[in-house]
């Protein structure tokens, strides 16, 4: 069982449409994640993983036009969303997340452009460690590492 954690400070600006941070899917190979997306103009957002099969995680998005920072972290058997340090999902599961060797920041593979309209900063994926388990303060500071 692999840990992990994927983590960004997000700034979207458009009102409107599908947009994706993280994307580690593709239409040819659509079987690994896409972290956090909006399909409606970030009045909510949604965490795709597919673990054991599709999980679709949604959450309402507080505000365009200003910094989220946004975490997902696996932990053993249980993956946990954050938003600005507060726990908002958690789901248990004992299914890797799908392995995929497309990876594409600000949005997804270039035959949809499903672009990110905003800001992403210090993206970062830790392999083999779940960084965050509980509600925490986000960083500060730009991430080191």
């Amino acid at each position: 069982t692999t840990n992990i954690t994927l983590e960004a400070w997000v700034y979207p600006t458009k009102a409107s449409g599908i947009q994706n941070v993280m994307s580690k899917s593709s239409s040819s190979a659509n079987n690994a994640y896409i972290f956090p997306r909006t399909d409606n103009g970030w009045n909510s957002f949604v965490v795709y993983l597919n673990i054991g099969g599709w999980k679709t995680l949604t959450f309402p998005f507080p505000a365009r036009n200003t910094w989220h920072h946004i975490a997902l972290c696996r932990s053993g058997s249980n993956y946990k969303v954050f938003h600005n340090g507060t726990e908002i999902i958690n789901v248990t599961s004992t299914h890797q997340i799908g392995s995929n060797s497309t990876k594409t920041i600000g949005g997804t593979d270039i035959s949809t452009g499903n672009n990110l309209r905003g800001y992403i900063q210090d993206f970062r994926i830790t392999k083999g460690l779940a960084r965050y388990t509980a509600n925490f303060t986000p960083p500060s500071a730009p991430l080191e590492g």
